[in-house]
């Protein structure tokens, strides 16, 4: 019975066919299975060894070289923490760049319209009336200036031609000097004639000054016609003031001449 029993449960299973002498086809696909579980066996067993082999190979050659020091490894980790923050400010400056290009292209430019206030006949009266009273107060400073600075000179020229003539009355005096005073009279003379032509000129100057004034006072510019006066007068003054003091001088020259001549008849006598 029990033989009988252990038969019906490998039919069941298909470890045996009807006939003992052929097996079935379970049996044949049983045996491969297991063929090819003992060849993976076989391959994953050769795998583990590799495996295990390779780790002993790797941790001898670990033990082999020197383990480097603690200070280089901080140096390397610092370095690579240099290069990251340049990488990422270089990447900061490149965002920044582009925004403000974007920017400046968006710019809308504006217009700036005319100031039409700055177009009528008023404003443009006053703006001539101002340009006058500026060209003529510097054309009264520059006739002053030449006047005083001129007559200085004047005056130096006529002292010194008075300083010779004063000797000749004292000493006997050679030819050289002589020369000397007809030399120094030619200048003098010269001198002189500057002198009237600034003379001239100032006249026209206050002329364009008084012109001046009445058209800044017409364009409502009282004050800077005021002003314009003011230094009118002040420049008069100064001029009246060197043609003075070079008459006064021209005087003193006169009598020496007079005084010059009349010893000049006595010892001709």
């Amino acid at each position: 019975m029990s033989s009988d029993k252990e038969n019906d449960k490998r039919k069941r299973d298909g470890s045996i066919g009807d006939h003992d002498d052929f097996p079935s086809p379970k049996r044949v696909q049983y045996d491969e299975m297991r063929k090819q579980m003992r060849a993976l066996q076989g391959q994953m067993q050769h795998l583990v060894n590799l495996h295990f082999q390779r780790d002993e190979d790797t941790q001898s050659t670990a033990e082999e070289q020197e383990e480097p020091p603690l200070s280089d490894i901080l140096d390397l980790g610092k370095h690579k923490a240099e290069v990251n923050a340049k990488k990422k400010s270089v990447g900061i400056v490149f965002a920044r760049s582009d925004e403000k290009k974007d920017t400046e292209d968006e710019k809308i430019v504006k217009v700036q319209m005319p100031n039409f206030d700055k177009l009528n006949y008023d404003f443009m009266i006053k703006q001539s009336a101002v340009e006058v009273v500026n060209s003529a107060s510097q054309a009264l400073t520059i006739a002053y200036t030449a006047i005083e600075s001129t007559s200085r000179e004047y005056r130096l020229l006529l002292s010194k031609l008075m300083s010779l003539i004063e000797e000749t009355l004292i000493y006997e005096v050679s030819d050289e000097h002589q020369d000397l005073i007809i030399a120094v009279r030619l200048d003098v003379n010269s001198k002189k004639k500057i002198l009237n032509d600034l003379l001239i000129y100032m006249d026209y100057v206050q002329r364009m000054v008084e012109a001046a004034s009445v058209v800044s006072n017409s364009a409502g510019m009282e004050n800077l016609a005021m002003t314009l006066c003011e230094r009118m007068d002040d420049a008069l003054k100064h001029k009246d003031r060197e043609i003075r003091d070079n008459n006064l001088l021209e005087k003193e020259y006169n009598n020496l001449q007079e005084k010059c001549v009349t010893e000049r008849q006595d010892n001709n006598l």
